[in-house]
């Protein structure tokens, strides 16, 4: 027996030293538990329920089981640093106060860099995310970071969460629907997590939601917000961020204080988490960071979005009238459906509900026709709704601005880029910036070299000096230029036609509502945000989208993507063309009238449009 038990402990000696050896030791792996042999891996546990709803607790610790890597923490750092410095065209101006009216804190992103650099993390999920926190405090929704291996998971309340101001101008904040619990739709909502319900999704929109420069538009897009699809009103896409998110939550479960028929219910409601990652065909961290993690080649690439402008900043008015008949989506008579451009009459009014600019010259045909037929139906007023259209080709806003101005208007803004030793190797015939598709402003002619496009323009923002190129708008195309020259006048002019948005008309949006507000002087109003507080009737106008990410070409200069993800960022800047050096972008520009969501409007905002044309 004595032999047997040596024989046995040599073995089981030999096992254990083999287990050792194959144990491996990759940065990412997660170690063993201290309860003893047992490896207690989150990303284990995550696979045994991907298909179905992962706990929190299970996403979490796949997260932070994921150790953190110095060398890839500096990589991770040098590729921010040199997209933001050399191509982020308000790196200097980020720095600077805001003007009253718009909430967010001056950024020096390469001291903040810099700070990352030298603080110690957890785990590579803490790292990331700061990176990307920081990213997002610029508020700029055309500028963020995606971290492939941390946003593929979404975390729903299965609720949607909406504003109202009352009769006696009490704003309260309310369940639209709650998809599990049918009983507490419309009920009111006093506290959420114990704090009063409105401070609370405050709080969330100032430091959670980074879509606009102005607080009212972030509460906006942290509630739910309807738009037309298909002849019914569906939930806009972005909107309802507090209670539908993309980073991991603080906590795994939110509690709700309600009223529901003047009696008080508590709710406790977990997450319910989806992932939409590249592979589900993993069982432990290592795996899952191998296969949703890492990147292939990094990239640059254009992403057609927009520039933009807007008026002088007015007195805030609400509407008063009582003669102002509430409407119903029945009373409101479809006239043409053109893609994300909807035409409609209530009463003698004409509506224009356009919910996105991506569309190309077939669907500018469409949009024209339907100013036109709303002309031959008499309509007396437009009005033109763009709320949640957070935008698509500049083409497209230049030709509809186009379409209602008056003839031989320039309908585009002045822009201009960042010049750097990096972003110089990328200006040519070709290339990312290529000056052949932008005319010199305000003159209109083409650049006769690059040279010419570069000039020697130097300007100093937030403390520091840097150079940027000659000012120039951005082409049309034959079919745009076709359109415009064969327009119909129409019969609107700014003494009846106005702009409706809910402050989230952005990129392309921004340059159409901007432009038109400027230029054609056309009455803004808005809907939503903060009780007797001013709100900003376009968000986000700077100029192109860029972006780097983790496959294709890469810069020179710029180090690879050492994960799977990309950076997005604003690469053109806009002025305003009345205030010669305003960039629209910090220049905080409030709509002239106020509208606010009752019960009936929240649900079917069509009944706002008779509202905004009584002003």
């Amino acid at each position: 027996m004595i032999s047997n038990f040596k024989t046995f402990n040599k073995i089981a000696i030999l096992i254990a030293l083999i287990i050792l050896y194959l144990v491996p030791s990759e940065s990412y792996f997660v170690p063993r538990s201290k309860a003893g042999d047992e490896i207690k891996d989150g990303c284990t546990r995550l696979a045994k329920r991907i298909s179905s709803s992962p706990s929190y607790d299970v996403v979490k610790a796949c997260f932070e089981g994921i150790k953190y890597d110095p060398k890839r923490a500096k990589q991770m750092l040098d590729v921010v640093e040199g997209i933001m410095l050399n191509f982020y065209i308000f790196s200097d101006q980020a720095e600077e106060k805001p003007q009253k009216g718009f909430s967010f804190k001056p950024i020096d992103l390469k001291k903040e860099l810099n700070l990352l650099r030298n603080k110690k993390y957890k785990s590579d999920f803490e790292f990331m995310m700061a990176i990307r926190n920081l990213i997002a405090q610029l508020k700029d929704a055309h500028t963020h970071l995606n971290i492939d291996c941390y946003n593929k998971f979404k975390f729903s309340q299965s609720l949607t969460l909406y504003s109202v101001v009352t009769s006696n101008n009490q704003q309260k904040i309310k369940i639209m629907d709650d998809d599990l619990e049918p009983s507490n739709s419309n009920c009111e909502v006093l506290k959420i997590n114990g704090q009063d319900a409105l401070e609370a999704i405050r709080e969330f929109a100032n430091e959670k939601v980074s879509d606009s420069r102005d607080l009212g538009v972030r509460f906006n897009q942290a509630l739910v917000s309807l738009t037309m699809r298909f002849g019914e009103w569906l939930v806009a896409e972005g909107t309802n961020q507090f209670a539908d998110r993309n980073d991991l939550p603080e906590t795994p479960s939110i509690n709700y204080t309600l009223l529901c028929s003047g009696e008080q219910r508590h709710l406790v409601r977990k997450w319910d988490i989806t992932f939409s990652g590249s592979s589900t065909d993993f069982n432990d961290t290592n795996s899952y960071f191998d296969q949703n993690c890492l990147p292939n080649q990094s990239q640059f690439k254009k992403k057609n979005t927009s520039v933009g402008l807007i008026p002088e900043s007015t007195f805030n008015q609400t509407s008063t009238s009582q003669n102002n008949k509430q409407i119903t989506t029945s009373q409101v008579k479809p006239i043409l459906d053109a893609k994300d451009a909807h035409f409609y009459l209530v009463g003698d009014i004409g509506v224009a509900q356009i919910t996105s600019i991506s569309f190309g010259s077939k669907t500018l045909r469409e949009i024209q026709k339907g100013f036109q037929l709303l002309s031959k139906k008499k309509a007396k007023k437009l009005v033109i709704d763009l709320s949640n259209n957070s935008g698509g080709y500049t083409g497209a806003a230049q030709t509809i601005s186009a379409l209602l101005l008056p003839p031989n208007n320039i309908s585009y803004f002045p822009n201009d880029v960042k010049i750097t030793k990096i972003t110089e190797h990328l200006i040519g015939s070709g290339k990312s910036f290529d000056p052949s598709e932008f005319s010199s402003f305000p003159l209109g002619k083409n650049f006769s070299s690059i040279k010419n496009f570069i000039g020697k323009n130097y300007i100093k923002r937030g403390g520091k000096t840097s150079s940027y190129s000659r000012k120039f708008g951005i082409k049309l195309d034959s079919d745009e230029l076709k359109l415009i020259k064969n327009n119909k006048k129409l019969p609107w002019t700014k003494n009846n036609i106005i702009i409706l948005t809910n402050g989230y008309c952005g990129s392309a949006c921004a340059q159409l509502s901007q432009y038109l507000a400027e230029i054609g002087e056309y009455r803004t109003v808005t809907v939503g945000g903060f009780y007797n507080t001013s709100l900003s009737f376009a968000s986000f106008t700077g100029g192109e989208v860029y972006v780097y990410s983790s496959s294709g070409e890469k810069i020179k200069g710029i180090p690879d993507f050492p994960v799977s993800g990309e950076l997005q960022f604003t690469a053109l800047e806009s002025y305003s063309i009345r205030k010669k050096n305003e960039v629209l972008d910090f220049s905080y520009r409030p709509s002239k009238y106020r509208l606010y969501y009752d019960d009936k409007s929240a649900k079917d905002p069509s009944l706002l449009w008779s509202k905004a044309a009584d002003f």
